[in-house]
């Protein structure tokens, strides 16, 4: 199981190299007050407002698991010193379309899945004293139940990132060495 947290940490960037490009976004391995901290991805437009040397405090999801050779974390914005906030907006908008699409994928799937499991285990427990128009009904709507409760767990984290993302002073503030420790080694 992993977890996602809402992290800030801040510092002067001694120097940010890039790992791997996508699109949209850039994979970076940068220091910050002498902490190497990898595995992060950084919007490309707010990759290149970064420089070397200056000041920023970062407010980033990292991705905390066991397995430290997994995690790995995703700049939502950064503010320089004295400066404005930079942000790509439409992210906030573009995950929740991505978690609505993937509740709904989500639903179906679970749908079809449970539909099945239902049909077999009312029959098996209740079938006896029911008809076939009843065993297809309640099947249906546990069924329904369950893709119900799966698209609504998605839009939850949607919902629940959305608000996360207009309060970003809520985030919790971790130190540059304490966030690079939770990578492994590999990664440096």
């Amino acid at each position: 199981m992993f977890k996602i947290e809402y992290l800030k940490f801040s510092g002067r960037l001694e120097s940010i190299r890039v790992v791997e490009q996508h699109s949209g976004d850039v994979q970076v391995l940068m220091t910050i007050d002498g902490e190497a901290i990898p595995n992060l991805r950084v919007p490309t437009s707010i990759y290149e407002d970064l420089e070397v040397g200056g000041a920023y405090e970062f407010f980033s999801f990292v991705k905390n698991s066991k397995n430290k050779a997994k995690n790995h974390g995703f700049v939502y914005a950064v503010k320089p010193e004295n400066g404005q906030l930079l942000v790509v907006p439409s992210m906030r908008y573009a995950v929740q379309v991505k978690m609505a699409v993937t509740g709904i994928i989500g639903a179906v799937m679970a749908f079809g899945i449970s539909w099945i499991a239902y049909f077999f285990g009312i029959a098996y427990f209740f079938g006896r004293g029911m008809n076939m128009n009843g065993l297809v009904s309640a099947t249906t709507y546990s069924a329904f139940a369950t893709g119900f409760a799966v698209v609504a767990f998605f839009v939850g984290i949607g919902f629940h990132m959305f608000h996360k993302t207009t309060v970003l002073e809520t985030w919790t503030p971790i130190a540059p060495a304490k966030l690079a420790g939770r990578f492994s080694r590999l990664h440096r």
